[in-house]
Order: C-alpha cells, then structure tokens, then sequence
C-alpha cells in the first residue's frame, strides 16, 4: 500500500468513525423515533402475503346491513336475537373461539336470548375498553393504566367464557402497528382479546401463565416479545382483506351466517371473530395499507396470527444497532480509499445488500434499523467524496502546478502516480544534462531596455522549455539566460 493510499484510508477511516459517532448518539437520543417507525413500513409490502391459518372474520358487511335492513332496520336497532342466532350457528358448525368485536354495553328486553346463546357455546369472548388513559408510564409488562374499563352489560359479561381488551396502539403517524397486551385499571390487569382468543384456542387454564416483564408477556403458552411502550409488534399477513376476494382472511358475511348460508368446514376449529366490515366505519392505516383502510376486525385477527404462529417481531437490540452503524460507515471508507474508481458501485451494493439483509431479517422476526445504518453508509461515502474533492484534489492541483514549472506532463504523471518513488537520499543512474545560454546576452543585455530584455528572455525561455518537455526532459533551474536540464530521472 502506498502512502498517499495509506493517507486517503486513514483520513477516511477518521471521517467514518466521526460520523458513526454523531450518528449513534443520536439514535441513543431517539432522533429521528417517527421516521425510524415509518421506515419499517416497507418491509410489509416487501413481504409475500401470507394467509391466516386459524382465523376467520364474520363481517357485518354492505350486503348484510342491505338484506337485513328491511327485517330489522338500521344496524344500531337491529335485535340482539339476530347476534345469539350467529353465535349458535358458528357453535353448532364447530368454532372453536367465538370472539365478538361488538360492544353490548346498554341493557335491552332481548339480552336474555344472546345471554344463553353465549352459555350454550361455552366459547365466546367478549370485549374489553380501557378508556380515560392516565399518564405514559408503563410498568413491566402493562402498556399503560386508565381510568376505568367499559365492559358488555352484567349478564352478558357473565355469560361469557372471557373477555379482552381491544385498544389498540396508534403512533404519531396515525398508523396502528402494535397492539398493547395487558391494560390496567381500578387495579385490575386485562388481557389484551387476542391474547384471551389464543388462550383459549390452545386450551389454556388461563390468559397471563406468569407475571409479565419489561421485555416479554408470558400467555398461551407463549414468551411474547415486548417493545419498551409495552406493545407487541404486529406482523400483518398482507394488506387489507376484500369480501369475496382473496386476502389474508377469509370474511363470511354476517347475513349467511344467520340464514345458514355458509359452508361449516370454514369456522370448524378456528376463531372466528365477529365485528365491522363496512367501509369508512372502524377503519385505521396499518403499514400496509396504501389506497384502502383496515378493519378493526382485521388488525384484530392480525395480532391474532401474529401470536398463535409466533411470528413476532423483535427491533434489532442497541448494540446490534450500534455496530451496524460503526460497520457501514467504516465499508464506506474502505470503499471510497481501496476502490476509488468504483466506490460508488460498492456503496450501492452494499446499501442493496443491507435491505435485502433487512428482508430476510424480517421474515425471521428481526427488524433491523432502517435509517441510522444506511444513513452511516450513505453520509460516509458522501463526506468522504467531498473531502477528497475540496482537499484532496485541491491539493493534487496545486502540487501539478508546481511540478509542471519543472516536469513535462508525462512525467509529472509518472510521479503524481507514486510518489515513493521519488525516494528521499537519491540514487546513482546515467543521466543526459543540458546546459545552455546565449551567446553574447552581456552585450546584448548592456543595449537593451529593461522591458524589451524580459520580453526576450521570457521567449526563449519558453520556447525551450517546450522543447524540453516535448522530449520528456525535467526543467532543474533558470541561471540569468541560461537553462539547466536533465534526462533519464525520476523517470526511466
């Protein structure tokens, strides 16, 4: 390695580490927090859909708001007789999990029928909202603490074999991508429905198996994987789900459900989640909504999965993230120093190289940092760039010139291109001097005015000197009129 690389590396390698520096302080600090939350979005879309093994969504759907609107009138008057023929219709067709994404929290002359469809099924959940939140202060395991919890009126709570909660997590983008599995209020901790749903299909005694922890939620027979909010990471199958189309989840309009309509094979021994699938009504932006919204339902049935498969996502820990910071802007030193005529298609490989890195990581559950990282990459290999070009370059040319005073441009080159091999202490070689003046310049100095002589001599210094560059000659000195010159050194 020669010095002028080993000086480009090492003042690169100085650029790089300063930037991974600032860098890591400033994702220790939580800068840039809803830009690193929206650049994981990509992953989902990047991800092939997936289709949910266990869960099926009955929809109150268009179609059966239209068909059932003549019978029973708008859908906030509709009898609770209509929802207990659903539960013993998808109990009798073999549901495992019945879990029910509507809130039944006014007493009316019908409770009665849904209360003993409820207790006749034996498997219906029903849900649960924390309302009035108190300060963010998350405890271990719990997301955060509320006022009071809002529950299905007495009897109907009563018949049923759990309940859940059904809050759901929004960042500051308005975008639900995580789901908070315990809640607590009046002292009292909830399980999140999902969890209670997943407990219930696995046959367990209870929801919570153990106390929950900072980093994990034990329930189902499962470790479940906490952010520090206190939220689960929901890992969505795909984008929304279209009725009668293929989606991530199967969805059995409410109507057929009611009327038998519907084949048995589809709900014997899933889950079936029962709630809103009518456009513009309990719809949210998930990471992987564009044109059309999520049902509540179905961000429901996402967490769900997430669970019952264990597909969990982990964000990759600080000091995996850390050093994956130090390490790109490092590779784009080492580009930019060793590679100099291809830095920038290795700096592109490697930022190509990170996301496919990042994708795979996802499919396995980790999600790597999608900022800082690049941006290491990406700073680096342009800081460095604009170095080399203010003062690298700048000093290359003013160095070219000082040396074309003296050295033709080949040569110049020559030395430019190592200069180790101007070795200090000289060496002993057959060279071809020139000495040359004017003959006769004292007289012909002593008749002429100052200007007229400098004019002359700047000519003929000239035109030698082209003459000795055009063969390649190095220029040593000017002596008054007279020119020294020199062959066959430094170059051969």
């Amino acid at each position: 390695m020669t010095r002028r690389v080993r000086k480009r590396l090492l003042n690169s390698l100085a650029i790089a580490l300063i930037i991974a520096g600032l860098l890591t302080a400033a994702y220790l600090l939580t800068w840039l927090s809803t830009t690193q939350v929206r650049s994981t979005d990509f992953l989902f879309a990047s991800s092939a859909q997936n289709q949910a093994t266990t869960t099926v969504i009955v929809g109150i759907d268009q179609r059966s708001y239209r068909e059932l609107l003549p019978t029973y009138g708008p859908m906030v008057s509709w009898p609770r007789t209509l929802y207990a023929k659903a539960v013993d219709q998808l109990a009798q067709a073999g549901a495992r999990v019945i879990a029910l994404d509507l809130f039944f929290d006014a007493p009316t002359a019908d409770d009665p029928e849904l209360v003993a469809a409820l207790a006749r099924a034996g498997n219906v959940i029903t849900p649960v909202e924390a309302q009035g939140p108190r300060q963010f202060l998350p405890s271990p395991g719990v997301a955060q603490e509320f006022e009071a919890f809002v529950r299905p009126v007495a009897p109907i709570a009563k018949a049923a074999a759990s309940e859940g909660t059904v809050n759901v997590t929004t960042d500051q983008d308005s975008v639900i991508r995580s789901l908070p599995l315990v809640l607590r209020a009046e002292q009292q901790d909830v399980p999140a429905l999902a969890l209670a749903a997943v407990a219930r299909f696995v046959r367990r005694p209870v929801v919570l198996d153990a106390p929950p922890e900072a980093s994990a939620v034990y329930a189902a027979g499962r470790a479940i994987p906490m952010l520090e909010s206190g939220s689960m990471l929901i890992n969505y199958l795909g984008p929304p789900s279209v009725p009668g189309q293929d989606g991530p989840f199967p969805i059995i309009p409410l109507v057929d459900i009611v009327k038998g309509a519907f084949e048995p094979a589809l709900v014997k021994d899933k889950i079936v989640l029962i709630g809103l699938t009518i456009r513009s009504m309990d719809e949210f932006a998930t990471p992987t909504t564009v044109g059309t919204r999520m049902w509540g339902v179905e961000i429901l049935g996402n967490a769900i999965e997430t669970i019952l498969s264990e597909r969990t996502l982990v964000p990759a820990s600080n000091g995996l993230t850390m050093g994956l910071i130090a390490a790109l802007a490092l590779a784009a030193a080492l580009c930019t120093a060793l590679l100099p005529m291809w830095a920038t298609v290795a700096t592109g490989g490697l930022f190509v190289a990170y996301l496919v890195a990042a994708s795979l990581a996802f499919d396995s559950g980790l999600l790597l940092n999608m900022v800082y990282p690049p941006l290491a990459l990406l700073l680096s290999f342009s800081l460095i760039m604009i170095y080399r070009v203010v003062f690298e370059q700048a000093e290359q040319r003013t160095i070219r010139g000082v040396m074309a005073r003296y050295l033709s441009p080949s040569v110049s080159q020559w030395a430019l291109k190592d200069p180790e091999r101007l070795t200090l202490g000289g060496e002993t070689r057959i060279m071809t001097v020139l000495f040359s003046d004017l003959r006769g310049f004292t007289t012909l100095s002593q008749n002429m005015d100052p200007q007229a002589l400098t004019a002359l001599l700047n000519e003929y210094m000239t035109a030698m000197t082209e003459i000795v560059f055009t063969h390649d000659g190095v220029l040593d000195k000017y002596i008054g009129d007279a020119i020294m010159a020199f062959w066959n050194a430094p170059m051969r």
